[in-house]
């Protein structure tokens, strides 16, 4: 991901019901997202199709405890299928585990089973129900 694809990763952020935790669209802010980029702690990706912007794959990792939060993979609708997020995924992979990378995790929502088929596909493992909670500051 490049600083100058911040706008387009709210926009599509913000458009993606998927990464939603309340009724009003909400997503980080532009220039959080260009830190994020600047950040070694931080994995940010994006892919493009015939030079157009298709999608990215945000992942937080700690380096204190060696764990990786994956925290938004979002593909366009029109290039959803294609296995994309599997191009994204591999690739976060990689770089963690040159980090040494110990476990990650990841947040999905209970009606978005697309998302969970993925992440078993991925060899992630369905853990125990939490409730999320959060509070804008």
């Amino acid at each position: 991901m490049l600083v100058s694809d911040a706008e387009k990763v709210v926009e599509l952020g913000l458009q993606t019901t998927e990464l939603q935790v309340d009724s009003t669209p909400m997503y980080y802010d532009v220039d959080d997202i260009r830190s994020a980029v600047k950040s070694k702690d931080e994995i940010c990706l994006t892919l493009n199709v015939d030079d157009q912007f298709a999608g990215f794959m945000i992942t937080h990792y700690n380096k204190v405890f060696r764990e990786a939060y994956i925290s938004d993979i979002a593909i366009k609708k029109e290039y959803r299928k294609m296995g994309l997020g599997q191009l994204l995924s591999a690739k976060s992979t990689e770089i963690l585990k040159k980090k040494g990378l110990n476990w990650a995790w990841a947040l999905v929502q209970d009606t978005n089973e697309p998302m969970q088929k993925f992440m078993e596909l991925q060899g992630f493992l369905k853990g125990k129900k939490f409730f999320f909670y959060y509070k804008n500051q």
